[in-house]
């Protein structure tokens, strides 16, 4: 244990001294800080140069992301805070996983009053976990009001940047809320391409079958991105009848409404989605012959997960 303090000192005098190089794999060691090798960090951080925060922040998101083993949790959590928006953002995406109530309130304040639009705007959608905890949950209460009217006031809010209330509307749309369909509505027939597109996507997080007629529309759309969405938003709500409507996207002249629209095949499930995704796969170049493989992969585990799982 003493060699690994020693060995965190050193990684924090390299930290703070603005020539020294830093191996990528020597960041490890700031995983799971215990309580006073973790104030120690706090401590040094204000001497790391901003430039070199955001830079540490980011990678730590990168190295998170490739080895599950790592927590850098207590980390990002301070650096949410930090001076640099980019840090910021960082840290917000290296907590996109973590679930802790703590961090709610956090994300919150960011949306009320961080500076920078495009911080506020990914704190919009990590609380996303929250609304849906509670849904699952079936929550009550004011701490569950609160969030919602915070995101609301968001979307409503006509002086803020179009891009974060649009976030906010795709967050509440995980909600059951009756009110949140009179805004998702209200969204979709704004002028604004962008909350449209979140309107629709909206639809999507809130698998509600009852947006199906609408969704259906817009996979004709002239604007690749409103098809992209409408076949996202299918493959969230998940309806077999669904599928049907999927076909023709699949021969899209967009790449990326092609792809999605295999992958909401594989949401989907079902023999018809199969057997589709079957049709596509022995002619399908190599980057998408692998993207139907998972998207088959999805519909096994749709139509028996049990089975599935144990073949695993």
């Amino acid at each position: 244990m003493e060699n690994e303090f020693q060995y965190l000192d050193v990684l924090l005098d390299q930290l703070t001294d603005p020539d020294a190089t830093i191996k990528i794999n020597d960041l490890t060691s700031l995983s799971d800080l215990d309580d006073d090798r973790l104030a120690d960090l706090r401590a040094k951080w204000g001497e790391i140069e901003p430039s070199r925060r955001t830079w540490l922040t980011q990678q730590l998101v990168e190295l998170s992301e490739d080895d599950a083993t790592l927590d850098f949790n207590a980390l990002f959590l301070f650096a949410l805070g930090d001076e640099s928006s980019e840090a910021r953002i960082a840290a917000v995406q290296g907590l996109w996983e973590y679930t802790g109530r703590d961090l709610e309130q956090h994300l919150k304040n960011i949306l009320v009053s961080d500076p920078e639009y495009l911080v506020r705007g990914h704190a919009s959608a990590a609380l996303g976990r929250y609304v849906l905890q509670n849904e699952f949950n079936n929550a009550s209460g004011e701490e569950q009001d609160d969030l919602l009217r915070t995101l609301r006031d968001t979307v409503n809010d006509e002086e803020e940047v179009i891009t974060v209330r649009a976030a906010a509307l795709e967050t509440i749309g995980y909600s059951s809320k009756d009110w949140v369909k009179d805004e998702i509505r209200k969204a979709y027939e704004d002028e604004d391409d962008s909350l449209r597109l979140s309107a629709v996507h909206a639809m999507g997080n809130s698998c509600d079958s009852g947006w199906l007629p609408i969704v259906y529309r817009e996979l004709a759309s002239s604007e690749a991105e409103m098809r992209f969405e409408a076949v996202s938003a299918s493959g969230a709500i998940g309806e077999d009848e669904t599928v049907p409507h999927l076909k023709p996207l699949l021969d899209d002249e967009d790449s990326e409404v092609r792809a999605a629209t295999i992958s909401a095949l594989g949401e989907i499930g079902g023999s018809e989605a199969k057997a589709l995704l079957l049709q596509r796969l022995h002619n399908a170049d190599e980057p998408l012959k692998e993207l139907i493989e998972e998207a088959l992969g999805e519909t096994d585990f749709t139509n028996d997960p049990l089975a599935f799982r144990f073949r695993l």
